[in-house]
């Protein structure tokens, strides 16, 4: 069982794809993809802040430097595409294209799936309470079959959604000792 979406599952294929099975290139195609989502990050701050020192702490950041290209990490590709969803709902006011573009960071990594309430009730913060709600269930329902159809290509039983389960224990978890420590 992957324990990450089904996105970044399509993603290492792809990399593997381009690598033909050498390890060494497979590892330099990895770091050069990564270093082109990182530009990506820097010009996407830039556009929604339309300040380059945010561009700049976020390009020379020494941690999304080592973790974000030299080591690899999957976390650079949910920072691009929680990136393009802010781009596309503070900018161009596309709530619809906003929350697809949660919905494939959340299909790499499950912990994406707690910006949607906050993008649709900022994208609606002026309408009334019970209107808010009802667009949270309509962009919750868009966000869901959005998110279920990149698991549509590698389901074959129940067990692909396996690894879903196995994150929402883990977190599940973490949610108990921090309320466990603090409350103690």
């Amino acid at each position: 069982t992957v324990v990450y979406g089904p996105i970044w599952t399509a993603i290492c294929k792809f990399v593997a794809t381009l690598s033909f099975g050498n390890i060494d290139f497979g590892i330099f195609v990895f770091r050069t993809i990564n270093i082109l989502i990182h530009i990506l990050n820097c010009y996407l701050i830039y556009a929604i802040s339309k300040k380059k020192i945010f561009s700049i702490m976020y390009g020379l950041n020494p941690f999304m430097l080592i973790e974000g290209i030299m080591c690899i990490h999957n976390d650079i590709f949910v920072v691009c595409f929680i990136f393009l969803a802010l781009y596309f709902l503070i900018k161009k006011k596309k709530i619809a294209i906003s929350v697809a573009f949660l919905a494939m960071a959340t299909a790499i990594k499950y912990f994406a799936i707690l910006l949607l309430p906050l993008f649709v009730i900022y994208n609606f913060r002026d309408e009334k309470p019970l209107k808010r709600f009802g667009k949270c269930i309509q962009y919750g329902l868009l966000f869901a079959v959005i998110l279920i159809i990149p698991y549509l290509f590698y389901i074959r039983d129940i067990n692909v959604f396996a690894g879903i389960f196995t994150m929402q224990t883990r977190y599940a978890k973490n949610f108990y000792i921090i309320i466990l420590e603090y409350f103690s």
